[in-house]
């Protein structure tokens, strides 16, 4: 079973991993820049690290809490 949290971050996670992972757009040692600490940011976040690269969070002072 999944709770409502989760499956609410399952269709946008998949988007994630099928943009990153998929197309074999980041390779270990890479350095990504993502613009926005958004749902998606966040889930990119989390998948490029996976993939072993550094990753660069950009937001504004209102993303502060999120950054």
């Amino acid at each position: 079973n999944v709770d409502f949290r989760a499956g609410a971050l399952t269709e946008p996670l998949a988007c994630v991993v099928h943009g990153v992972l998929s197309h074999k757009t980041v390779s270990p040692g890479d350095v990504a820049v993502i613009a926005g600490p958004g749902a998606i940011g966040l889930l990119t976040l989390q998948v490029v690290k996976s993939a072993g690269a550094t990753v660069v969070m950009l937001g504004t002072n209102v993303d502060n809490e999120r950054l």
